[in-house]
């Protein structure tokens, strides 16, 4: 055998802790038993609970049963604190005429010193202040991540801690993506009995617990909550797609409530539909006439199982019977007035859909976006737009007077080609060498008109 012993076990390392600190919490004795995690010591502490060794009180702190020592592991005795402790020697192997008693003292004596001292009178159970043991207690009963719940703690300690409407607020609106209902009612009742408050279920509104109910109607559709029960907005709510590739709403994302993404996901679903849609040109065994050819977008929906059976059906009493007599059969004008009545429902269910989205994107006001990025530039710290040469609006109005000095230009030369082409026709009054001056210095100034206006640019643009 390898002279190397095996350290001691988590409940003897338990046990010798709280012997030799006092009474301790799980928490409080991990930085004594460092190599083991947290769950390991609260099993072990659990087992220890129950063989009578160690018990705790109502604020989860375990402390050494009446007269337990770490020996107690090894002999299964409970020993008296006010005796002295056993002695060391008393183990020893004694005389050769006293062989058998020295054996049975053996196991007292100790395969370990530490046996041998004497029992320490148990110290004051380690007090955690209030927020500790909030904190301690939010951790117990799974409130997860766990970094969180220091802030929830600070949140909550910074109002009227003996006032459950503040404590139902933190949790409930503060905390919601990480607290559920659950997690609420088992913190309120607790706080409640540790500060001694009065609390009434009825007052607050906790989710109703029960067994999940299946999903009802087509794919993708889910149960609306029932009546009466508060679906808990947190931090938003988004859709995406569940493991049958259904488009469900899931908390955590920019909708506001759970109606809301309830709405979307059911729209996005019945697009998802329509694009899954079987091509016109699939046959009879359901096989498209070209594989890989994607559906045709538009036009109209390929007919369905049923149709193409009613069809058939249709088909075939035609050829059975005698051309129009049979056409005039009773049973064929219902079966052909139920196949158009079916396609005008369905016509008819698919505008409204449309109608839907359509009237969903009108609802939307361009104005109101305009108005959130100007206040989002502004939290930004964005100035107003910086007017350039190569702003749009500079370079449309550059463009709207190069348009205007060209026709402008293009008016003056079908004037003069019309003056030059024909001398008969004459639009002015000429006649006096006054108004010939006044003539000419007016279609001199209509002339220049185009120079003047490049010399207004460049004024005014730099070009």
């Amino acid at each position: 055998m390898s002279p190397e012993k095996r350290g001691p076990s988590v409940a003897a390392r338990i046990v010798e802790t709280l012997y030799d600190k006092g009474p301790l919490d799980c928490q409080g004795l991990v930085p004594f038993i460092s190599d083991k995690t947290y769950k390991s010591i609260s099993t072990a502490c659990l087992l220890l609970e129950k063989q009578s060794i160690i018990e705790r009180d109502n604020d989860r702190v375990w402390s050494l049963c009446e007269g337990v020592t770490p020996q107690t592991l090894v002999d299964g005795r409970h020993h008296d604190p006010s005796e002295g402790a056993p002695d060391a020697e008393d183990g020893a192997v004694g005389s050769e005429g006293d062989e058998g008693a020295g054996e049975e003292q053996e196991p007292a004596g100790g395969t370990r010193n530490q046996g041998a001292r004497p029992p320490v009178p148990p110290k004051e159970p380690v007090s955690l202040d209030p927020t500790a043991k909030f904190i301690s207690e939010l951790k117990a009963i799974g409130v997860s991540p766990a970094a969180t719940i220091p802030t929830i703690a600070s949140i909550f300690f910074e109002g009227d801690i003996d006032s459950l409407e503040w404590l139902n607020h933190v949790l409930k609106v503060v905390a919601a993506g990480w607290v559920t209902p659950r997690h609420r009612r088992l913190v309120m009742e607790w706080w409640a009995r540790t500060r001694g408050l009065p609390f009434h279920e009825d007052e607050y509104s906790f989710a109703a617990e029960g067994e999940p109910k299946a999903r009802k109607g087509a794919r993708g559709e889910e149960d609306e909550p029932p009546a009466g029960q508060t679906m808990d907005a947190g931090v938003g709510w988004k859709i995406e797609k569940d493991d049958d590739g259904d488009w469900v709403a899931i908390p955590g994302g920019p909708l506001a409530t759970y109606k809301e993404a309830l709405e979307a996901a059911k729209q996005r679903q019945v697009l998802a539909a329509y694009a899954k849609r079987p091509s016109p040109g699939a046959d009879d065994n359901g096989d498209d006439e070209e594989e890989g050819r994607s559906p045709r977008k538009g036009g109209r929906r390929g007919e369905t199982l049923i149709e193409k059976m009613m069809m058939k059906m249709v088909d075939k009493m035609m050829d059975d019977g005698d051309g129009k007599a049979s056409a005039e059969n009773e049973t064929i004008a219902r079966l052909t007035d139920r196949i158009d009545g079916m396609e005008k429902e369905r016509n008819e269910e698919r505008f409204e859909r449309m109608e839907g989205l359509l009237a969903q994107a009108l609802a939307r006001d361009p104005w109101d976006d305009f108005q959130r990025i100007t206040e989002m530039k502004d939290r930004l710290g964005g100035g107003g737009a910086a007017v350039t040469d190569q702003s749009p609006a500079v370079q449309l109005i550059k463009d709207s007077t190069d348009k205007m000095d060209k026709n402008v230009g293009r008016l003056v030369g079908i004037m003069e080609r019309m003056i030059l082409r024909d001398g008969d026709i004459n639009l002015e009054n000429t006649r006096t060498p006054q108004a010939r001056e006044q003539k000419a210095d007016e279609l001199l100034d209509t002339v220049q008109d185009r120079a003047r206006s490049r010399g207004l640019r460049r004024n005014a643009f730099g070009r």
